[in-house]
This record gives structure tokens, sequence and C-alpha cells, in this order.
């Protein structure tokens, strides 16, 4: 018999990259992005980084538009962070 391994060649990265890391964030949560375009969800994804915390488990986290610091990718920290894109890119608000 063959490993399942065989059949099933993916890992949890693997399928949280397919899935794209911020709907993998969203996905038990009340939270959607429909007032944001594709294009901020995007941008927003590209920039996510990821970390391993000291329980070795991958850790999201973002470069703050306003406060010039990594935080933690949390569902309110995604809306809030495609809000000050949105803010700034497309109103032109200034980050400060």
């Amino acid at each position: 018999m063959r490993p399942l391994s065989l059949f099933y060649p993916f890992t949890i990265h693997t399928i949280i990259n397919i899935m794209g890391i911020i709907q993998t964030i969203l996905k038990d949560s009340d939270y959607k992005l429909s007032q944001f375009s594709n294009d901020n969800i995007e941008n927003l994804e590209k920039s996510i980084q990821n970390h391993t915390d000291k329980k070795n488990k991958i850790v999201y986290k973002v470069l703050c538009l306003v406060r010039r610091k990594e935080i933690v990718l949390t569902p309110e920290e995604i809306v809030r962070q495609l809000f000050l894109y949105k803010l700034i890119h497309e109103y032109e608000y200034s980050p400060s």
C-alpha cells in the first residue's frame, strides 16, 4: 500500500499558500473584506511575513502602515491595515 503522503503531497504551509494567508486567518471570524479591492488585499498579502514564536508556532506579521513596527496579524488587524492602506493610497491621507 502506498503511503498517504503520495496521494496528498501537501503540507499545511502549502495549503495555507493556496488558500491565502488572509483567508486562513479570517476563516473562523465574522469579518468580510467586500469593501476592499482585490489590489488592496493582494498588497497586504504580499507584505505578510511568517515568523516562528517561542512555541514553534507560525505567526504572521506585517509592518504597520502608521506605527512602522511589526505587528501580529489577527482578523481585526487585517481589517485595520486594509482601511489604513485605503486611506493612505486611495484618499491620500498622511500616515503620520
